[in-house]
């Protein structure tokens, strides 16, 4: 959804995918417009062959370390990964490098968030505000299997942030999602907007389990 929604304000999906080809890993970006709650929106989709690579923080640092990408892509991208790491070895009782991601690992999750860092740079983003993230409700299935919304992860990321508390029946936010939104904001949410002039609009569509 954050890639969606910064390619629909004004980010180059072409270019954002040339600059990501550095990470070495096969992949194709496809994008469409969908309407999502009676909005245009746009959803992008990560296609790739079948993996079962099971990556460790270590292995995801090298991928993005060694893609030559600008230094705040970089930082802003392993930062997200290093926050996941952390919650993860939290959860398990285990030490973040030995950490090995399963959904994280997949090559959609690493484009995605590379991607995401990368548009932001193509936009020329300094800094990124954004409001409390929601927590929903209800179960997710997992490798480990079913887990609890918001997933014990979800909320070792966001731990000592501002929060929202909603009803819906579903995963409204993400271990990858908290872990770049944290990333971006310095996991600092706020419903105060900062003064701005506003020159892009983007909305864009996740897809329902």
């Amino acid at each position: 959804m954050t890639l969606g929604a910064l390619a629909a304000a004004g980010a180059s999906l072409a270019e954002v995918s040339c600059r990501i080809e550095a990470l070495g890993v096969p992949f194709e970006l496809h994008a469409e417009n969908v309407e999502a709650g009676g909005v245009r929106a746009f959803r992008v989709s990560i296609e790739h062959p079948e993996q079962s690579t099971h990556r460790t923080f270590a292995d995801i640092r090298r991928l993005v370390e060694q893609a030559g990408l600008p230094e705040r892509v970089t930082r802003r991208a392993m930062n997200a990964f290093r926050l996941l790491a952390e919650a993860e070895a939290a959860v398990h009782g285990v030490a973040p490098e030995e950490v090995t991601f399963h959904e994280v690992g997949a090559v959609d999750s690493i484009v995605d968030v590379v991607g995401s860092c990368t548009a932001l740079e193509l936009l020329g983003a300094e800094t990124v505000s954004c409001g409390p993230l929601p927590m929903g409700t209800g179960t997710v299935s997992s490798t480990h299997g079913p887990l609890p919304i918001p997933a014990p992860a979800t909320l070792e990321v966001l731990r000592g942030s501002r929060v929202h508390w909603t009803e819906e029946l579903a995963e409204t936010t993400t271990p990858t999602g908290a872990a770049l939104m944290a990333s971006l904001t310095g996991g600092t949410f706020s419903d105060a907007a900062p003064p701005m002039v506003l020159r892009g609009v983007g909305y864009g569509a996740g897809r329902a389990p």
